[in-house]
């Protein structure tokens, strides 16, 4: 392995890390705003500041230790990371303090987080083509969100917004057409991406994944609450799925002779 190639693994970890840092110290921000409604809520009262677990003094000093890791991250990783950081941290709080309680907002912001994290690697600004596949993240990432949001509202019981205030806006016909939206969303960036065969084959596999996918979660509500499971149960499947997928991407994106 080269010096250049030891650099860019070495940068790739470390923005790995980073993002898992500020995306902590987010968490541990949002945790202990909400901590004395969590105490209520039948999943999140056992959340480490909601039981009494963690004090409010450890979790300072815990955000401390992981702000002065993520400055020192930005400082050394070239390209957008130092931004990307800085806005995710900003927009996150903007969230934990209020904006999560403003309807489809909430979930503007949790998809564009997404994204961020997903751009971190990214030295400069998106091309038209990667527009189109953040189009598609984007209404992949919405429709589990409304998996989710529909999800909470059936664990949460009768008045789920005495829990989370926005539940009450995501009424079951709402849900329905902004997930409708996210599969219209990832269809149409798939035909402006104007795919060969192979990434043909690449989309239509993915929207029959999301379509699976998303009949479980209506028939599971823990799944949407916490997808891991489902990587968790059907996990070979999930690994042979994903290298089919890569091995026709890597034909796909290989220049012709």
């Amino acid at each position: 392995m080269s010096a250049q190639s030891r650099s860019n693994v070495l940068e790739i970890v470390c923005i790995f890390f980073g993002l898992s840092a500020v995306s902590s110290m987010t968490y541990i921000i949002n945790d202990w705003i909400d901590r004395d409604r969590d105490k209520l809520h039948p999943i999140k009262k056992n959340r480490p500041l909601a039981s009494g677990e963690v004090s409010g003094k450890e979790a300072i000093i815990a955000n401390i230790f992981l702000a002065i890791f993520v400055v020192t991250t930005a400082y050394f990783i070239n390209g957008l990371f130092a931004w990307e950081v800085g806005i995710y941290f900003v927009l996150t709080n903007m969230y934990s303090l209020g904006l999560k309680n403003v309807p489809i907002l909430d979930m503007v912001i949790i998809i564009f987080n997404f994204l961020l994290r997903m751009s971190a690697v990214m030295p400069v600004l998106p091309t038209m083509q990667q527009f189109w596949e953040v189009a598609i993240a984007s209404g992949t990432i919405l429709i589990f969100l409304t998996h989710k949001r529909r999800s909470e509202i059936k664990s949460l019981g009768a008045h789920p917004e005495k829990h989370k205030e926005v539940l009450k806006y995501y009424t079951r016909p709402v849900l329905y057409f902004l997930r409708v939206g996210g599969y219209l969303a990832v269809m149409l960036a798939g035909i402006a991406l104007d795919l060969d065969r192979n990434g043909q084959i690449i989309m239509i596999s993915w929207l029959i994944i999301l379509g699976l996918v998303s009949f479980k979660c209506s028939r599971d509500e823990q799944l949407a609450i916490k997808p891991h499971i489902l990587i968790k149960n059907y996990i070979l499947p999930t690994i042979l799925i994903g290298l089919i997928a890569y091995f026709l991407y890597s034909m796909q994106a290989s220049p012709k002779l």
